[in-house]
């Protein structure tokens, strides 16, 4: 009797779950997109993509900032971060690590009317349960402690501080505070330090039961994944949760008069005008849309033709800031020192409240639509991008907008645009922003920076486990090397090598890479500037096409280029449907062969990049940049591999002639020495044949030896400089040591510095950092190893607040002694072994990250074989291997050290001399190549 009751228990437990007696049915279907709801009112949104080979998830709930409390802004973001510290069935870390053994990678972000949760996960049914059920958990069963709540307000007051420090941020947010002051779009997302100290235990809580909600949320998810068990997961996981009601929103009205605002920050002026818009629901919405285009827009936008063109401004963007309740279209220029923020502003208020004089024309109107039918083919081809747009369309009230807009700009008339554009952009609705640089840098008050107590760090495994999530490695490997036997490998006569991927099943467009490598650190010397200013030039125009009509074709194809100089190398990343690749191509050979750098480009670029390199940096992140590349990177001045010094491009790019370009293409360029990577649904034999005609004889006439870039032994150094920013810090470091790419020792070093700080919410730097000492809200680690050199380093950030740089520097230095005395753990082994292999086997799973891998191993000289042998390396790694690894390889005696805040010294750039036999050699290398 006993037996048969067991066997009827089982039978509930493992079949019942399964029977639906009622399947769930759609409420919309559109394009391949469905619309499901609960009975307690969740929203679903699937649009499953087979084609695809990864997937996203969203999970948003319809409150953001604008539902915070009175007097305590910020509440909804600080909840947002809560939301990682655990639940009843997964507490602390375990939420966080269940996450990262899987693989997926995750984020989250806080909006006005919005809450989303965002994931990216291998298209895996079981890994996708796993996520459905953890956020069914987190909107029933999150836990709040005091002590998570205060950490974590401080780590939201670190995030704050480095949002406060971006200037344009700063104009932005004042903007809005002008149209409706202390309400609304006027308070902050991420709320006030005042506001934020009001957040008690009490009103997250309440925040948290009113909102985290079925009825106020809604599931977005994209990809490659069984639609029918997708929502039998789903119902069973999140049917039973209860709704309640919610209280519908502030009614927001816009500001009804002009207003001004003015905000002094940094060192860069910028001038903003800003108009209120109609809700995104509304037809008048929809009619503004080609105005970010025909206004803002390079080369042919209006503003960009009157302002930039003109000398007014040094650039011009525009952005409609879309929300729920409507939203405002703001507009935005800098402006060098010379230029008057009267005259901009004038001009630009001139030029946005003219339409009556210059009314829209057919041409601008057609030219975007053009472009915007192509990026609707691209987003439907991009699972990820696909979820974006849902998501946000859903939190703007209907995901289904995503669909009327594209409808409803299609049907656009000439002139619907016109009157929209000349109701909303009037005098007497604009709001005026003008951002003046800081007249003084004050620095807030802190308290005085305490040593640094050593942090008992016991080598056994963690007190919270996580379950195991093992990765078939040999599955893995088995799918890395059927891609490699897909891989055409080939090199053209002149010695041009190909990787083409044909994938023939693939809906998403080809995309390619294309690399040109010139020049020796003999011929290139003193060119650096000049080298950048070619590649730059090269798309605004060739002998047979203006400027405006490669960017038009370019459009017109729904294809995507861009041009990245970057020394002695030229990057073209570009990609296109598959009935436009020869087009393209043909194009791209037409933009690198035949450049005919117009004068007028040639002075504009030159004039736009000298007002930009006249400013100095201040930014604290990139002032640490700057001063760690002085310090382990001292090239002489005009050497290919020196980093760069805004004066001293500055001072070489006034004196370039149009002729030295045209002369430096001539002598340089050529695809002899280069690398081209190939995926997507492309026939491969004609794609051969054309970049064999494109390509294949088109030879630099310089020749080509790589700039070495050996290791060498760098003392430990800490640098304090001075940021312009007052009230965050930026620290960067880099561990110096030497191994080369093929040794094992890589593999140990990856895994060590995975553990160290890869993962900012659990590994041991953003564990003790962020975790327990509130010192920074963003830190992490990374490693880089050299294939050909030997150079290697693992580089740590963190920002910080000002005052308290020296303290986080010696925390970090201490966990680093920890790490190199103690070792790792098993456990922690073990984690970061899963983590790192279900990373890699996620990015292999998508085209662009098959793509990545194939341009670098190209330019390597290696195959995917390479690659999964790395598989192997990282699973099979020991403990003792890694430990040996740290203790040979990270040394505190090698470790640079800059800390950049408000309170540094000022340091003067190296001398900018070049010696008399830099000099001797750049007359050489200016006479061999003209």
């Amino acid at each position: 009797m006993r037996k048969t009751y067991c066997l009827v228990v089982l039978w509930i437990i493992f079949y019942l779950p399964n029977l639906q007696a009622t399947p769930l049915t759609p409420i919309v279907q559109r394009e391949g997109i469905s619309e499901y709801r609960l009975d307690n009112g969740l929203k679903i949104i699937l649009a499953p993509d087979q084609t695809s080979s990864a997937i996203a998830f969203n999970i948003l709930y319809l409150s953001g900032s604008l539902a915070d409390p009175q007097g305590k802004a910020g509440t909804a973001h600080l909840l947002e971060h809560l939301l990682f510290k655990g639940t009843n069935k997964l507490p602390g870390n375990t939420l966080i690590e269940g996450l990262n053994q899987r693989g997926i990678r995750f984020n989250a972000t806080t909006s006005y009317d919005r809450t989303r949760y965002v994931a990216q996960l291998e298209a895996q049914q079981d890994k996708l349960d796993y996520l459905i059920a953890l956020e069914a958990d987190r909107m029933r069963n999150t836990q709040f402690k005091q002590t998570e709540l205060d950490a974590e307000r401080e780590v939201v007051l670190r995030e704050l501080e480095q949002a406060q420090s971006v200037p344009l941020t700063a104009l932005t947010q004042s903007i809005l505070t002008a149209a409706t002051p202390n309400r609304g779009f006027g308070r902050p997302v991420l709320g006030t330090p005042e506001e934020l100290q009001r957040v008690s235990l009490d009103d997250v809580r309440r925040f948290y039961t009113q909102h985290y909600q079925p009825g106020n949320a809604v599931i977005v998810i994209t990809g490659h994944f069984e639609a029918d068990k997708t929502l039998q997961t789903i119902e069973r996981y999140f049917a039973a949760l209860p709704s309640r009601s919610l209280s519908p929103p502030e009614k927001l009205l816009p500001a009804r008069k002009p207003a001004v605002t003015q905000v002094h920050s940094g060192n860069i002026r910028w001038v903003a005008l800003a108009y209120p818009l109609a809700a995104i629901k509304d037809q008048a919405n929809i009619s503004l849309t080609p105005l970010a285009d025909i206004l803002a827009a390079e080369p042919h936008g209006r503003l960009y033709q009157s302002l930039v063109l003109n000398n007014k401004v040094t650039g011009i963007m525009a952005q409609p800031l879309q929300f729920r309740q409507g939203g405002y279209f703001l507009f935005a220029a800098p402006l060098s020192k010379e230029q008057s923020m009267e005259d901009a502003l004038t001009s630009l208020s001139t030029a946005l409240e003219g339409f009556a004089k210059q009314p829209i024309t057919e041409e601008e109107l057609q030219r975007f639509k053009i472009s915007i039918q192509a990026i609707k083919s691209q987003t439907f081809q991009n699972h990820a991008a696909l979820s974006e747009l849902l998501a946000e369309h859903a939190a703007l009230g209907d995901w289904q907008l995503l669909l009327q807009r594209y409808e409803g700009i299609a049907r656009l008339k000439q002139s619907e645009v016109q009157q929209q554009a000349q109701k909303h952009f009037r005098q007497d609705r604009r709001i005026m922003g003008e951002l003046h640089a800081a007249t003084s840098t004050t620095t807030p008050s802190t308290s005085v920076a305490t040593p640094v107590a050593q942090a008992s760090r016991q080598v056994s495994p963690a007190p919270e486990k996580v379950a195991p999530n093992t990765l078939d490695l040999a599955n893995f490997n088995q799918q890395v090397m059927r891609t490699e036997s897909q891989i055409l490998r080939s090199t053209l006569d002149n010695g041009l090598k190909l990787a083409l991927r044909p994938l023939p099943e693939s809906n998403n467009p080809v995309r390619g890479v294309l690399n040109l490598h010139f020049g020796t650190p003999h011929s290139l010397f003193g060119k650096r500037t000049l080298a950048d200013l070619v590649a730059t030039l090269l798309i605004r125009g060739t002998q047979n096409r203006s400027y405006q009509q490669i960017v038009d074709q370019i459009n017109s194809m729904g294809a995507g280029l861009s041009i990245q100089p970057n020394g002695e190398q030229l990057s073209v990343h570009f990609s296109a449907p598959k009935e436009k690749l020869s087009a393209l191509l043909d194009l791209v050979a037409e933009i690198l062969k035949q450049p005919a750098f117009p004068a007028t480009e040639f002075e504009l670029i030159k004039r736009l990049q000298g007002s930009a390199l006249a400013q100095p940096v201040e930014q604290p992140a990139a002032v640490a940049s700057l001063n760690l590349s002085r310090a382990t990177a001292p090239y002489p001045v005009g050497d290919i591999r020196r980093h760069t010094e805004q004066s001293e491009v500055l001072a070489a790019l006034q004196t370039l002639t149009r002729d030295e370009v045209v002369a430096f293409h001539q002598a340089f360029y050529g695809a002899n020495q280069g690398e081209l990577t190939l995926a997507g649904n492309f026939d491969p034999q004609p794609v051969t044949q054309q970049i064999q005609r494109l390509f294949g004889r088109w030879n630099s006439k310089a020749e080509y030896v790589r700039p070495s870039r050996p290791y060498r032994s760098i003392p430990a150094t800490q640098l304090h400089v001075r940021a312009g920013t007052p009230q965050t810090g930026y620290y960067l470091a880099r561990l110096h040591f030497h191994a080369d790419s093929p040794s094992q020792d890589q593999a140990a070093l990856f895994i060590a510095e995975h553990i160290l700080g890869r993962k900012p919410l659990v590994s041991r730097l953003g564990q003790r950092l962020r975790e327990q000492e509130n010192l920074s809200y963003n830190v992490r680690s990374s490693i880089r190893v050299n294939k050909f050199d030997g150079t290697a380093w693992v580089s740590i950030q963190a920002d910080y607040p000002v005052g308290h740089g020296q303290r986080l520097a010696n925390i970090v230095k201490d966990e680093l002694a920890q790490m190199i005395k103690q070792g790792v753990s098993d456990a922690e082994l073990e984690q970061a072994k899963q983590s790192i292999l279900h990373e890699r086997r996620l990015n292999f799973s998508q085209e662009q990250g098959v793509l990545s891998l194939m341009q670098r191993q190209l330019s390597e000289g290696s195959t995917l074989e390479a690659w999964a042998k790395r598989n192997e390396e990282l699973a099979h790694m020991s403990l003792e291997q890694v430990n040996a690894a740290i203790r040979q390889h990270f040394r505190l005696d090698t470790l640079v050290e800059v800390l950049a805040d408000a309170q540094g010294e000022t340091i003067q750039p190296p001398s900018q001399q070049i010696s008399a036999t830099s000099t001797q050699a750049l007359r050489l290398n200016q006479s061999s190549t003209q």
